[in-house]
């Protein structure tokens, strides 16, 4: 008797994120009065928070329990033989568990770089002025990437071959038990990738 047991558990997450950290921005100040105060400043600010997590639980259970009968000759004045038949167990369970989310990390981060450029003019002011041009450019990224993964498997196996017995007899023949077999493969894969 064979049991197979085959669970694949999956989990695969892909993010975008396409806001740019610089926005393409073209400023330009020109012709002021004298004593004028010329500022421009470029704000930008990109706010990158991921969470990721992948929860798998494999539970398997295999109980196996094999009898074989008993035989017996008794009694007689040319007896026979006595044989009991094999008893057998076969099991063979396979995990394998993969999450993976495809370099999540990254993706977002690169993603949320995004592309532009910024140019500031200040021209023909006049005398005694004061010009000022600003970038500021923020970035805050918060990244929690979680794997779990619990596997657990039970495989009980009971093998039991019957009795044979060749008694009170006159002439008796051979008395023979089966075999008692148990025979049990497991394989176990897991695989975590952000």
């Amino acid at each position: 008797m064979k049991s197979l047991l085959k669970i694949l558990a999956a989990a695969a997450l892909a993010i975008s994120l396409s806001t740019g950290l610089a926005a393409a921005a073209t400023d330009t100040i020109k012709t002021t009065g004298s004593n004028s105060s010329n500022i421009i400043n470029h704000n930008g600010d990109v706010d990158i928070s991921l969470d990721a997590s992948n929860d798998t639980d494999v539970d398997g259970n295999i109980d196996q329990d094999a009898d074989s009968g008993n035989a017996k000759v008794y009694g007689n004045t040319n007896a026979g033989d006595a044989t009991s038949g094999d008893a057998t167990n076969e099991s063979e369970a396979s995990v394998d568990v993969t999450n993976d989310n495809s370099g999540l990390a990254c993706s977002c981060l690169l993603g949320g770089l995004g592309s532009g450029s910024s140019s500031a003019e200040i021209n023909t002011t006049g005398p005694h002025s004061t010009n000022q041009v600003n970038y500021n450019n923020d970035m805050n990224v918060d990244i929690n990437l979680s794997n779990h993964t619990d596997v657990n498997i039970d495989v009980d196996q009971d093998a039991d071959s019957g009795n044979a017995e060749v008694s009170n007899n006159t002439n008796g023949g051979s008395a023979t038990s089966g075999n008692a077999s148990n025979s049990s493969s497991l394989s176990i894969s897991v695989s975590n990738k952000n």
